[in-house]
């Protein structure tokens, strides 16, 4: 077998090394809770986060939106990420706005003002949500995501970040038992006690 020559060897080892560094850092964003059952009328907490991001490609700017069931749930708040606060920066988030007839928070996003993140991740956005009514199964789905670097930004290219598989929750929302007041079946019993000594009098 002939042996490669230098410049073909050359040209192997630097797609080696890119295709190594994009596997290094596949980014990918996360519903958290992912998966569980929420009790009608009790709010709870969702969080989207991204990770994976390459500290070399700076994320400075990022929007996504959410899809909901409108009948399922409602949303009662969105509120800021805080992927970009560290120490010395003054980011700047807009929180998404709120649509509960149609199911959709839309627009929600965060900017890097000093553009010197250099984090591999964190929390794009934090929604509060109340569930409605029992269904099984019901999605919330992360859409429309993007995620730019300081150079597309600035230079008002394309994004230029790829998110990877965009995620969704599956969440199921059950009734809440009716939970007795405390005390209730101790006034029960102190009234049954009051009342039988008078039944045994007219006996």
């Amino acid at each position: 077998m002939k042996p490669l020559s230098g410049p073909v060897r050359a040209s192997i080892i630097l797609l080696m090394a890119c295709l190594s560094g994009s596997l290094l850092h596949a980014t990918s964003l996360t519903i958290s809770p992912a998966t569980g059952t929420e009790q009608v009328g009790q709010p709870f907490t969702l969080n989207v986060s991204v990770a994976g991001l390459n500290p070399a490609a700076d994320l400075y700017d990022y929007t996504f939106d959410l899809q909901f069931d409108p009948h399922a749930f409602e949303v009662l708040a969105a509120n800021d990420g805080t992927i970009f606060n560290y120490a010395g920066n003054a980011p700047f988030y807009m929180d998404g706005a709120i649509d509960n007839v149609n199911g959709f928070v839309t627009f929600h996003s965060g900017i890097d003002t000093n553009a010197g993140f250099t984090g591999t991740g964190g929390l794009l956005g934090s929604f509060t949500f109340e569930a409605l009514k029992p269904f099984a199964s019901t999605p919330i789905a992360v859409q429309n995501v993007s995620l730019s670097t300081f150079n597309a930004a600035s230079n008002l290219l394309p994004p230029d970040i790829d998110p990877g598989k965009l995620p969704t929750a599956i969440l199921t929302t059950v009734s809440g038992a009716a939970v007795p007041e405390p005390g209730t079946g101790v006034l029960a019993i102190i009234g049954c006690l009051l009342i039988l000594p008078r039944r045994s009098r007219r006996a």
